[in-house]
Formats: C-alpha cells, structure tokens, sequence
C-alpha cells in the first residue's frame, strides 16, 4: 500500500484538544478584557493538531519528522511574531467590532464566536497533514519541491513581517516609509467599516497611520446603526471627514481582463475571481 487508509477517529480526536485548549485561552481573555489573544494561539493549535495525528501514526512514515519540523517552525515563529506585534496594544480594531456588535454578554459570547470558531478551523485544516502522515511512499523529488515552497513561503512570510515592523517603526524623516500604493477589489470596500483605507486608529491603522477620533466614531456609529437611510447619513459625513483629514488618496478605478478558451464557459462576472458555474 502507498498510504494507510484514512482515519477519522484519528482526525476527529485532534477537535475535542484543540477546543479545550482554545477554552483555557478564552478563561484568560476574560480579565485581560482581550480576545486578540487568539491570534497567537492559531498557529500552535494546527502544531497541536499535528502533533496528535503523529502520534496515532505510524513512526516509520517517511515524512513524519520532516513534516513535524517544517509545521513546528512556522507556527513557533508566527506566534512569537503576532504575539510581540501586539503585545502592550490592547484588543485588535477587528474584535472590537465584533465585541460591539454581540453585547451583551460578549465575554460569555466570544467562547464560541472567537475561540471555538478558531479551534474548529484550524481543525478543518490540519487535514491534510493527516494525508501527508499517512503516505508510505519513499521521499522522491515531488517532497523535495514541497521542502522548497515551505522555504520559500516562511523567508517571504518572515521577510514581509519584518518589513512591516520596521515600515511601522521608522518615522519618515529617519528614513521609513508612511505611504504605499496599491489596490482593493470593490468588495472589500463597501462601507467605511470594510473600507481599510478609512481607518484612523492611530497605530492600529494602515500604513500612514492616520489618527482622528471623530472619523472612528463615525465608522462605529456606522457599524452600530441598523436603519439604512441612517447608515447612508452616516457613510457621507465619513467621506466629509476622511477629506479633511485624508487617510489616503484615491487616484482611481481599474478593471482586471480576464481569458479563457472557447470550450470553457460559464465564468461570473465578480470582483474576485471565482469559478463557480464554470463548465468545459
């Protein structure tokens, strides 16, 4: 055989760890008044996942250590990362959203809309790992290309981080950069909370870190308003204000072309490219 047979009790014992572990860290949230801490802890619950298939796995597969190590580095090194990145700054813009909008009771709430929510997914995805144990076929020249695309993912992973660090730390006239220039697609800008580039949270914001409380009170206001007409008050008077305070320049609109070959069909048109409905 190539592979052992698949095995879902195996899968499945990883969840009931990863949910205990995930509520340990929900109990220390509560008096840090910070679900941000969850962040830290993806990278080592798909670690923790591993670690459980290995173990219910046959020692001898040949890519068992070499998976382990390659998994055990990248989570030790993105929870080292996240957790000093947001050491000393509070809860993260994105879960204070979410704490806005489930009260009351959101420390009891965020249990599961955080923290078991993130336990689940990184359950779903250590699937495949579980594949990767499971192969008995001898290492060939397919694992050494899969060993480069790690390394190549982690350097730039690791390289874009530390970039960002710095971008965030050196102010401009001691030769940092507070400007960038690029693009969204139109989904991920439909109103001022989505819109990133509206964002005036200080150091919570994106580059340029433009820092106005009158435009975050708009933008929670926005989030926190339920009629519709009184959410279109709202979006104009942050267009107003972002004008006066400029978090960033918009120079214009762009659209992506797209080719396919005349037997497939079937494409959507969308501001993502997405392959549903699509047939040869």
């Amino acid at each position: 055989m190539t592979s052992a047979p698949f095995e879902f009790s195996l899968w499945l014992s990883a969840l009931p760890v990863l949910m205990i572990v995930a509520t340990l860290t929900w109990l220390l949230s509560l008096p840090l008044r910070n679900v941000s801490i969850v962040d830290s802890l993806w990278s080592l619950m798909l670690f923790m996942a591993g670690v459980i298939y290995a173990l219910g796995t046959d020692p001898r597969a040949p890519r068992l250590s070499i998976v382990l190590w390659l998994l055990a580095a990248w989570a030790a090194r993105l929870a080292i990362y996240i957790t000093a990145r947001n050491s000393g700054k509070g809860e993260d813009r994105r879960y204070q959203d979410i704490r806005a909008r489930n009260q009351p009771r959101f420390a009891l709430k965020s249990v599961y809309l955080v923290f078991w929510l993130q336990a689940a997914l990184a359950w779903v995805i250590s699937l495949p790992l579980l594949g990767a144990f499971a192969s008995n076929q001898p290492l060939n020249g397919l694992d050494a290309i899969g060993v480069g695309l790690w390394a190549a993912g982690f350097v730039i992973q690791a390289g874009a981080d530390w970039q960002l660090a710095r971008f965030k730390k050196d102010p401009a006239n001691a030769g940092g950069w507070h400007a960038m220039l690029t693009s969204w697609v139109s989904a991920d800008i439909l109103n001022p909370v989505m819109a990133g580039f509206m964002n005036a949270s200080c150091d919570k914001a994106m580059f340029g870190w433009p820092c106005d409380q009158q435009l975050e009170k708009l933008r929670d206001d926005f989030a926190r308003a339920t009629d519709p007409a009184k959410q279109k008050e709202i979006a104009e008077a942050v267009q107003v204000r972002e004008a006066e305070v400029v978090t960033h320049i918009h120079l214009g609109q762009w659209y992506q072309a797209g080719a396919a070959r005349k037997g497939v069909t079937g494409f959507m048109v969308a501001p993502a490219p997405v392959y549903w409905n699509v047939t040869k």
